[in-house]
């Protein structure tokens, strides 16, 4: 029995635990986990829980040092002409009370050797348009956030810490979520493709974009900034329960270690 959910090949990593799969292109400008399939069934997302580490206008790899450790994926970017911070980012598969579901911790720390520096880190999710909900900080019914008619963004107020979307079709429900401490902006926003829908129920043309900018106030040299988020996709039968005890989960687990 493998010792890790994660396989390390040069810059890609592969996830296997339970019935999941799934990989991690960790050069790319925007790193994150992606092609995840349940029991041999493509789950439909693009991609969740990327760190942006380059421009969109970067070409080709991004300098990284990766390694994997138990059930933490662990990749440190260094600091770059175009980026005065340097990354460190941990994919840790967290363990849960349902075996069917996948949860993914995610904690980004930056650190630079400059004086002062503008430190904002971009975290994204792509999925494909489900129907929306802010989970309540305390118990109560879910809030429906609306599909935008047309290209543009979902405000989110600052208190939306947590957000689960249910799938048109398929058994599962995605939930993600920012530690409140961190002071995370968050943002919904919908995305123009250029693929045609595959019917009008469920338009392929368009994503969600779910988006944490981190790190919004001034780093000093030698400090170092930590954040921490949640994705989990769980069965669709209880998911809105799943969503608040991985929440409540997220808000008592103290902040892990790291190296």
């Amino acid at each position: 029995m493998p010792d890790s959910g994660w396989t390390l090949h040069d810059t890609t990593a592969e996830l296997s635990t339970g019935s999941w799969r799934g990989l991690l292109s960790l050069a790319r400008s925007s790193a994150g986990l992606t092609c995840l399939t349940f029991e041999k069934a493509f789950h439909p997302s693009a991609t969740i829980l990327a760190v942006q580490v380059a421009p969109e206008s970067h070409t080709g790899d991004v300098p990284v040092e990766a390694y994997v450790r138990g059930n933490d994926l662990v990749a440190n970017y260094p600091a770059t002409g175009a980026r005065e911070v340097a990354i460190q980012a941990y994919w840790r598969l967290a363990p849960w009370r349902d075996p069917a579901a996948l949860v993914v911790d995610l904690q980004v720390s930056v650190n630079t050797q400059q004086w002062e520096t503008c430190p904002e880190q971009l975290v994204t999710s792509w999925l494909a348009p489900y129907h929306a909900y802010r989970v309540p900080n305390v118990p109560g019914e879910l809030i429906a956030l609306g599909w935008p008619a047309s290209d543009g963004a979902v405000a989110l107020d600052s208190e939306t810490y947590c957000v689960l979307w249910r799938p048109n079709r398929g058994g599962f429900s995605y939930v993600e979520m920012t530690h409140p401490d961190d002071s995370a902006v968050n943002c919904l926003e919908r995305r123009t493709l250029g693929r045609q829908p595959r019917d009008e129920h469920e338009p392929e043309a368009h994503l969600w974009l779910n988006s944490h900018r981190l790190f919004s106030s001034h780093l000093e040299k030698g400090v170092i900034l930590r954040s921490r988020l949640r994705g989990a996709w769980v069965p669709r039968a209880g998911d809105e329960q799943a969503a608040a005890d991985l929440y409540a989960d997220l808000l008592s687990a103290p902040l892990p270690l790291t190296t």
